[in-house]
């Protein structure tokens, strides 16, 4: 599925839902503006198609996707803690040729990941809660730690 959004502003009051085998493609100009709430964390998740967001292992949750243009930032008149992308499980994700502005915690973050791309991406964010902007997570299996 690709899905193509002509320049303009758009605004979102809550998390878009991103599905395997999609690309969702902003002309340069397109402005996606979040006035999510606090109960909001990040502007786009990657789902799973059954909506299990807890049991899945491997690379299977997310397959196939790709983000690509624009600009992505947020209403920073709010407390919200808010990043901007997040994948867990997922294969095959391509993010690139947009900004990220005005987030103030792991602004892209892909947990349990493979052939991930993320290329030619500009973020632009003060105030940090963080201390990455890219944040990359090893999954590993809770029994190696604790038994």
């Amino acid at each position: 599925l690709i899905v193509k959004i002509p320049e303009g502003k758009y605004i979102i009051s809550d998390q878009l839902y991103m599905y395997s085998n999609t690309k969702l493609e902003l002309d340069k100009n397109t402005i996606i503006y979040s006035t999510a709430s606090s109960d909001t964390t990040v502007m786009v998740i990657g789902n799973s198609i059954d909506g299990d967001n807890e049991s899945h292992g491997g690379y299977n949750r997310i397959q196939n996707i790709e983000i690509s243009g624009g600009t992505w930032t947020r209403d920073t008149s709010t407390d919200s803690i808010i990043g901007a992308f997040v994948f867990w499980h997922g294969e095959d994700i391509r993010i690139h040729n947009l900004t990220i502005s005005n987030c103030t915690d792991h602004v892209i973050n892909v947990s349990a990941c493979k052939d991930v791309t993320i290329t030619n991406v500009t973020i632009r964010s003060k105030n940090l809660t963080a201390e990455t902007e890219i944040q990359v997570e090893i999954i590993l299996e809770y029994s190696l730690f604790f038994r």
